[in-house]
């Protein structure tokens, strides 16, 4: 790729080096140029102006879901600790086994084989609030498992109008029926609200019920293995695990971060036929949970295409604090004096560019400031790439308009004017001294070769010819000259 300046032919590769001397250059033109000090005005004023605009619909939110469309190209899916282990009610097994739900005879059986491999936790992400005939089989394979985490929900039509800092609140949650619940099992929530555009990139730490609250399954048993507890209070944005903070926003919801969790997947059906490698369960966390068709809601998540279950999300939810992965959205501040720095920056060099070498160079600030967004991801700060974008994009469009009105109409003008008297290439370079150096009044030294016209009884048809009609005359000479 070779990136040209407006007053030479000749191409130089982007390098660090050579683009940033190609900005001095460019700067050091504008000293010496009047209407370059023109551009870098107008430039400076639009891209204050823009920026000013952005950072007003910033704080506004004006412009709805697209900012966060936008920061979901940061997520891409990361390896899994390997410490959590999901047991899938996928296809397969609903093929082996039948629909959903199941026996509670056949989750006790799904249960006890699991529980022999010996796993640290079982999350069983299946609702078993009604009462069945099987409870009891059930609840002596629960008892005899090592430390269980049971899903509770909260039923939607009952929840409460949400306040600042404070946890979602429902005046009915959804348990286990009272026989399931034995000595060595907690209640965890499961089912997640999306995003208003209906991608989940958040979890409440908590969900509450009276004076009682609920933390995410998964989370509850991460607490479990770890010996911690997520202190139930949200103090100035984010609350206490263990001997860390979880970052949150003012409903108490963390960002979740993603991950490839392929690797980590065991199908029900191949557990309870003993066709799996149980062996993989040693020492895990066990999930156990719908998965594709089975589930009753799958969420889709900022990965492109991926459609997640709950006991999936659980699942990235847990890899997320294992991993120290964890992540909080840039603040504000920072937010706004990005979009300043690339609207100005922008403003102060494309207007002395044309079009194509100015969209060029906004090329280059939305490939820098990517890569500077990514960065920031991976140290778990998401960059809202959005508006700094359409910072760079309006004021090329701007930079672009001013320059037509200004300064290409008229170049074109004097080139079309220059090509009826001398040849195209000489106009063109003319024309190009004129834009952005000093015209060599004091002339150059070159070897040419001239062609004299003598134009036999021009003086005859001055005299008979109109002023009009000799000048069309002698324009018809000059074209052929020329030629």
């Amino acid at each position: 790729m070779k990136l040209h300046t407006p007053h030479s032919k000749l191409g130089f590769p982007i390098t660090p080096r050579s683009f940033w001397g190609f900005l001095s250059t460019a700067l050091l033109q504008i000293v010496r140029d009047r209407r370059a000090i023109n551009r870098l005005q107008f430039g400076s004023a639009l891209g204050i102006s823009v920026g000013l605009i952005l950072t007003l619909s910033l704080y506004t939110g004006v412009l709805g879901h697209a900012p966060l469309r936008l920061s979901d190209l940061l997520y891409q899916p990361h390896n899994p600790s390997g410490q959590v282990v999901l047991v899938a009610i996928d296809d397969v097994s609903l093929k082996e086994i039948g629909a959903l739900p199941w026996r509670r005879a056949t989750v006790a059986q799904l249960v006890n084989t699991v529980a022999q491999a010996k796993p640290r936790v079982i999350g069983l992400d299946l609702m078993l609030a009604d009462p069945t005939n099987d409870d009891v089989q059930l609840a002596q394979a629960l008892a005899q498992a090592p430390q269980v985490v049971l899903p509770v929900i909260g039923v939607d039509v009952t929840r409460l109008p949400a306040e600042s800092n404070s946890f979602p609140r429902f005046g009915v949650v959804l348990k286990p029926t009272t026989a399931l619940v034995t000595p060595n099992t907690q209640l965890g929530y499961s089912m997640f609200p999306a995003d208003s555009d209906g991608i989940l990139r958040r979890a409440s730490i908590a969900i509450q019920e009276g004076e009682r609250n609920y933390a995410p399954l998964g989370i509850t048993a991460l607490e479990l293995v770890q010996g911690t507890r997520l202190e139930r209070t949200i103090q100035e944005d984010r609350v206490s695990m263990g001997t860390g903070f979880l970052s949150v926003d003012n409903e108490a919801r963390m960002l979740i971060n993603f991950f490839n969790l392929t690797s980590v997947r065991l199908s029900a059906a191949a557990v309870l036929n003993g066709s799996a490698n149980l062996a993989q369960l040693q020492d895990k966390i066990v999930l156990i949970g719908p998965s594709g068709t089975a589930t009753a809601q799958s969420y889709q998540t900022p990965i492109s295409g991926q459609r997640l279950s709950s006991t999936e999300i659980q699942a990235n939810l847990i890899e997320t604090l294992l991993s120290h992965r964890t992540l909080v959205e840039q603040d504000l501040l920072t937010q706004v004096v990005m979009i300043l720095l690339l609207a100005i920056l922008a403003g102060a060099t494309l207007p002395h560019f044309r079009i194509l070498t100015a969209a060029g160079l906004v090329i280059i600030y939305f490939l820098l400031y990517l890569g500077y967004a990514f960065a920031m991801f991976d140290r778990g700060i998401l960059v809202q790439p959005f508006y700094p974008v359409v910072a760079l994009l309006l004021v090329l469009v701007g930079s672009a308009i001013y320059r037509y009105f200004s300064e290409e109409r008229h170049r074109d003008f004097i080139t079309t004017l220059l090509r009826r008297y001398v040849a195209p290439d000489d106009a063109l370079q003319l024309t190009e001294d004129l834009n952005y150096k000093l015209l060599p009044f004091g002339g150059t030294r070159r070897q040419v070769s001239v062609l004299a016209l003598d134009l036999s009884d021009l003086e005859v048809l001055a005299d008979s010819l109109t002023p009009p009609a000799l000048i069309s005359l002698l324009d018809q000479y000059v074209s052929l000259a020329v030629a």
